[in-house]
């Protein structure tokens, strides 16, 4: 049986930068309320992070590269490369920041306030932290969405099957040369 692999795909145009997706994420990872994150301003435990670019706001999390850079890089194996996505095993993690180097989309991040996995209270030394699909709160909640990608009204956010999502570009292609040629192929007058 094959594993599907999903992504999160974003559209930086309808981005409004309001940071729900950023609330969303330390609400599935942390027994934090969204009120107590808004107060303590902890979204810098967000594994999303909205960043201004000139005129725009772009959602920017981890890629789950097939051939992952932080996996690579890791000398203890905390990051491993698993069907669908980049894991991060932070048993194993030694708070290096090697992954914190290379990843090429500034996805990952070292934190002391997540709890390790099978703790239940903070840990005192920093992992690495980066997006895991929400993997463990849909799982828990029996959502088929991405914390982020719930959360997010405008749309810009989209947690997507990637077969089925590069079929939809395919065609969205084709169609697009197809209006090319017959444009190209009306007589001018």
């Amino acid at each position: 049986m094959e594993i599907k692999e999903y992504a999160l795909v974003v559209d930086a145009e309808k981005c409004k930068g309001c940071k729900k997706c950023e609330i969303a994420c330390v609400e599935a990872h942390t027994n934090l309320t969204r009120k107590e994150i808004i107060k303590n301003k902890a979204t810098n435990l967000s594994r999303i992070k909205v960043c201004k670019i000139e005129k725009a706001k772009v959602p920017v999390q981890c890629h789950q590269c097939h051939n992952a850079p932080c996996a690579r890089v890791c000398p203890t194996a905390a990051l491993v490369r698993e069907p669908g996505m980049v894991r991060v095993r932070q048993q194993l993690c030694v708070g290096c920041k090697m992954c914190v180097m290379v990843c090429p989309f500034g996805a990952v991040s070292v934190d002391h306030n997540e709890p390790i996995i099978g703790d239940t209270a903070p840990t005192s030394r920093k992992v690495a932290i980066k997006c895991d699909q929400c993997s463990e709160w849909r799982a828990k909640n029996g959502e088929e969405l991405t914390a982020c990608a719930k959360a997010c009204k405008f749309g810009a956010i989209k947690f997507v099957e990637i077969h089925e999502y590069q079929a939809q570009k395919a065609e969205e292609a084709a169609r697009g040369c197809l209006e090319t040629s017959a444009e190209e192929a009306q007589p001018l007058n």
